[in-house]
Order: structure tokens, then sequence, then C-alpha cells
């Protein structure tokens, strides 16, 4: 046994061979049943404090073994050393990782997590939301939240307590739930929300109260929405979907964090990818099949009537068919009882007339701040019992008019889809669930009438449509057709309608299951023409970058080709957005996942897209890069 002056002196060298060699025996003291004075583990938390940033991979893999140790052996002894171990933690997932460098990091957060109070931890995640120090990208920023969902899960309720910087952070947080540009930062941020919600009702009632007005406004809705997606799985008031602790088996943290539905509830395809239904397909065929799709688009009479004849003869993969009368019946999914969503509603109001359940008594307290400003939306902002007329009455009018095929009607068909981007935000989820294929038929056809402005609020809709929850279900049996008009959309020669596309086709490649996407990117990429090609790999670049690497990394084989095809395009966009992708494929999977697909390009093809690789790396560190690119 080497003396512990020693391998302290070892973990500290300049020489990342020393380094090493000093872990490894510092290791072996501490599994050897071994405890450092406190002096010594002061010393050896400052070395860990600066090792977070050790450059050298194989070092850094045995600091956290090491790391683990230490916190097994001196959790009791850490406690003022916390903050400095969970942020850089954190902060380490918003860089550029191997996977397996990755799966430790998760497995070490998951240690730190049971193995200090929460308490102790939920204080601390909030004065990192509020550090005035920290600049967190979005990964770092998904990866607090989700901890911090994870770490609520866990908690009893007198563990909720508030500290200084706690209402600055849940209204950081709450600001987060509304983020314009990465839907993983609202995902996150909800659940988190929603977790402390269920953990402690009256703490945290308590604390949304200290919240500015427009704060407790928006708190207010996501509850709202929150208790009404409740409702519409059948569970009642007093029966929250349950709180489930994390596994101890080293569960990364970084999930998709889809979390105001219990797993069970949620659909099978998007927590698994198979691609096992699709690797024998022939893209010709299934790009004849798309294009054969296309024109029965163009071509075809969205008459009730004529769908109901023709809908024998139409695609079936296509979709279109289930738009008439006689598709699929897919309301029942979404349903929510009036009687039983109004109470819920009155709960939040303070028009409850009396209050039974234990649940219901803490939602209670919700109205006793509504004199605070807590419950400031209106009945259409809600869509309560008493205002679902008035979001059907709007409904019937805006599918009046989209029906209306006299010439001159501009101005009242733009007011018309503005309507309904108002009710895809706000408006009631029943009405939608009776009115989604009509909606969907029309908006369809829209897009081909003559006015640019008209074809971008289409397209605005399509896109709010998809961002509200409640609905994503409904777009499951018409994903091919929908994916195909927004990139046909991408070739318009108005700009703000190409602009609506771009914003649409990210939105698709977030909400809908992967595997259906990359089903139908796939063919495109190979064989379609600029700029629908473009299109396609830019939208597989937003899949990317939304869908954990688990599920990119499983794909490769399907979307490699295409990309390696792309490369070698006349049209030098189609080049730079192959090799755009293919950058975040590497960031997504790392090097050794995309090696073997790499193979059957050129030296000086692959040269530039290491370029382009390392210039990813050195923008993701904080370090300046050069204005110039290299040509495709």
């Amino acid at each position: 046994m080497q003396d512990v002056n020693d391998i302290i002196s070892n973990c500290a060298s300049p020489h990342w061979g020393d380094r090493k060699e000093g872990l490894v025996a510092l290791r072996i003291f501490l599994q050897g049943s071994h405890m450092l004075t406190g002096s010594e583990l002061r010393r050896v938390t400052e070395i860990f404090t600066k090792m977070f940033m050790d450059a050298q991979t194989k070092v850094f893999t045995m600091f956290l073994d090491t790391l683990m140790d230490l916190i097994m052996v001196h959790k009791a002894d850490l406690g003022d050393w916390l903050y400095v171990l969970l942020t850089r933690l954190l902060n380490k997932l918003g860089s550029d990782l191997l996977g397996s460098v990755q799966t430790k990091i998760h497995k070490t957060l998951d240690l730190v997590r049971d193995s200090f109070p929460c308490d102790q931890q939920f204080i601390v995640i909030m004065r990192f939301l509020v550090d005035q120090t920290q600049t967190p990208n979005c990964k770092v920023k998904v990866a607090t939240l989700t901890y911090l969902k994870c770490l609520v899960d866990v908690m009893e309720l007198g563990d909720l307590t508030a500290s200084p910087d706690t209402p600055v952070a849940l209204a950081k947080i709450l600001t987060w739930t509304a983020d314009q540009k990465f839907l993983e930062i609202r995902r996150a941020a909800s659940a988190a929300f929603i977790a402390m919600f269920n953990c402690n009702m009256t703490e945290f009632t308590a604390l949304l109260q200290q919240l500015p007005p427009a704060c407790q406004s928006t708190a207010s809705q996501i509850i709202q929405t929150h208790l009404k997606r409740v409702s519409s799985l059948d569970a009642s008031p007093s029966s929250l979907p349950p709180r489930t602790p994390p596994s101890s088996g080293g569960t990364p943290v970084l999930q998709s964090p889809n979390t105001s539905l219990p797993r069970s509830h949620r659909p099978a395809r998007y927590n698994t990818i198979d691609f096992d239904d699709t690797e024998n397909l022939n893209p010709e065929e299934v790009y004849r099949s798309l294009k054969r799709t296309t024109a029965e688009i163009q071509n075809y009479s969205f008459d009730l009537e004529s769908l109901e004849k023709h809908r024998d003869s139409t695609s079936q993969d296509s979709g279109i068919s289930q738009l008439s009368a006689g598709g699929p019946d897919t309301r029942s999914n979404d349903v929510v009882d009036d009687k039983h969503a109004e109470d819920t509603n009155g709960i939040l109001s303070g028009r409850s007339s009396s209050v039974s359940s234990p649940t219901h008594r803490q939602l209670s307290l919700l109205s006793d701040s509504s004199r605070n400003g807590l419950d400031t939306l209106t009945d259409d902002d809600l869509g309560r019992g008493d205002g679902q007329e008035s979001d059907a009455e709007v409904m019937t009018s805006v599918i009046a008019e989209l029906s209306n095929t006299e010439e001159g009607r501009t101005v009242e068909k733009r007011t018309a889809l503005t309507n309904l981007i108002r009710l895809a935000r706000t408006g009631s989820t029943l009405v939608w669930n009776e009115n989604f294929r009509a909606v969907l038929r029309l908006l369809l056809e829209s897009l081909n009438c003559g006015d640019g402005g008209q074809r971008a609020l289409v397209l605005a809709v399509l896109t709010e449509m998809m961002r509200r929850s409640p609905l994503v279900h409904h777009f499951l049996s018409f994903s091919e057709l929908i994916i195909l008009r927004v990139l046909n959309a991408h070739a318009d020669k108005e700009k703000e309608v190409h602009r609506a596309a771009v914003v649409c086709a990210g939105t698709v490649a977030e909400i809908l299951p992967p595997e259906v996407v990359i089903r139908v990117l796939k063919p495109l990429i190979q064989m379609a023409e600029y700029p629908v090609n473009q299109a396609s790999i830019k939208m597989l670049n937003k899949l990317v970058e939304a869908h954990q690497p688990s599920i990119v990394a499983a794909a490769l084989p399907e979307i490699m080709p295409g990309l390696i095809k792309a490369y070698d395009n006349k049209e030098s966009c189609v080049r730079k957005a192959s090799v755009f992708c293919m950058v975040a494929l590497h960031n997504a999977v790392g090097e050794e996942a995309m090696v073997p697909h790499l193979e059957a390009l050129t030296g000086s093809k692959l040269k530039l897209l290491n370029l382009y690789i390392k210039r990813a790396e050195t923008q993701n560190s904080g370090a300046s890069s050069p204005k110039s690119e290299p040509p495709m």
C-alpha cells in the first residue's frame, strides 16, 4: 500500500500517467475500508474539482470510478462539496462525450441522488438554477431539470422546503416551459414543475404565491393542463399519476422527460424503436408510393362523399382514406368527461362548492391564491366547460369558412386560420377530438390555394396542432401524408411559406415517432429532387438533435447510405446539409458508432467531414471558430 500523501501527490501530477496511477491507488485505498483524514479529504476534493475538466479520456473515466468510491466511503463528510460535485457533473453532460463516459456520469448522478439528503440536493439545484456565473447550454438545462424531476420523485413531503433561491429558480423553470427554441427544455421544465406540484401541494402553493402574477398565471395553466390530461386518462383528481422513483440500476438521468403521463399510458411506439419492419423495403418502391400519394393529394377531391366513394381505391399507406368518415375513430383516447372536467376546473378557479378528498382539499388552496393573481386565465384559455360552447362555435365558423369555395375571400380565410391557431393553443380538447379530421382535410386542401399568406398560415396551424400534446395521437394515422406535404412546401416560391415549412418540419421531427419519420425520409433523401432532398436532410438533422442517442444509433444503418449519396449531390447546398447532418450524428452517437458507416467516403471527403466535426467540437467547447467555411 502506497502512502496516502504519495497517492494524493500523484493525483495532482501534471502528467496524465501519474494521475491515472494515483487514481488507481486511491481506489484500492478506499475499497480496502480505509478512510481519509479531514485534511486529506480536503486535498482530494480540491484535486477532484479540477479533475472534472481533465482532457484525457482514460484519466477521466478512472476519475469517475474513483469518485464513486469516494462518495460511498465519505458521503457523510462531503456535504460542503455537494454543490461543486453535482453542478460539475451536470455541466459535464453539456459537452460532447463518448457513450461510455456519459453512462458513467449518469451512474455517478444516480449514486449522488441516493447518497445525500434529498432536501440538501434540492437546495443545491435551486442555487444552481439562479447562479449568475453559470451559462448552461441546452443539454445542461435538460440534464438539470430531469435530475430535479427524478430527485423530487423520491422526496418526502418535508423535503420540499423553500430556500432564498427557490422562488427565483421556480420562476426560471416556468420561463423554460415556454422556451421557443428547444422542445426538450419545454418538456423537461414542465415535467419538473408537475413533479414538485405532486410532491407537496401545500408547500408548493405557498411558493407559487411568492411569484409575480405573470408566473402565477403560467403555473396555473400548466397545472390545469396536467389535471385535464389526468382526467382524459379516466383518473380521478384524487389519484394523480404515481411518482415512480428511478431504478437503482444506473438508469441514465438524461431521458426524454414525457413525465406528466405515467409510462403505462404512453404510446408504445414512443418508447421503443424497431426497424425490422422496414429494413426489407425497396426504397424505389417506397418513393414511387410516396409520389403516388402526392399525386393523389393534388388531384383528389376532398368532398366527403367522394372520399367515401373512392376510399378503397386510394393509397392505404398515405392515410388519405382515413380522412373520411369511415376512418378509424381515435377520439375515445382523449375524451374527457364534461362533468368531471368542470369539477376539476372549479377547484382551480375557486368555484367548487364542496371539497371532499384530500387531494381536493390541497388543490383548493390554489383558489385562495386567486386574489394574488394565480388564477387569471380566461374561460377560453383554460377550456372550461362553459367555454367549450364558445370554442365549438368558433370551430364551426372556421370549418364553414375554409369549406367556402367562393373567390375573393382571402381576408376571411386568413382570419379563420388565425382563429384556428388560437384554438390549437388553448381551445377545448373535446372540440378538437370531434373536428380533427375535418380540419386536417381542409388544411391540406388549403395548401394548394393561390395565396402565399394563407399557405403560410396553414403550416403555422399544423405546427401549433402538433405542439398540442392531446392532439398528437390523431396525427399518427396521417404521418406520411403530413411529412410529404410539409417537405413539398419547402419548394414554395413565397419566402414566408418556406420559413413556415422549415419550422413545421422541425416540429414534426421532434414530435412524431422517429421510426415513422425516418421511414419516410429515407427514400426522399436518396432519390428526391432539390429542394425536397435538402429539406429531408435538414428534417433528419432536427430529429437527431431532438431524440436520445440510443434511438439515433439504432437508425444509423437506415439513414447513413442516403447521407453518403447526398454527399455527392450536384447541388452544393444538399452536400452541405448532408455534412452537417453527419456532424450532428457524430455528436449524438460518437466516433466509434460512425466509423463503420463512413468507409465508402473518399479520403478528401472524409477529411472535410472530420474538419467540420472538429469545428463543431470547438464551438461546443466555447472556443471561437473561423468565419470562412471550406468549399463543399
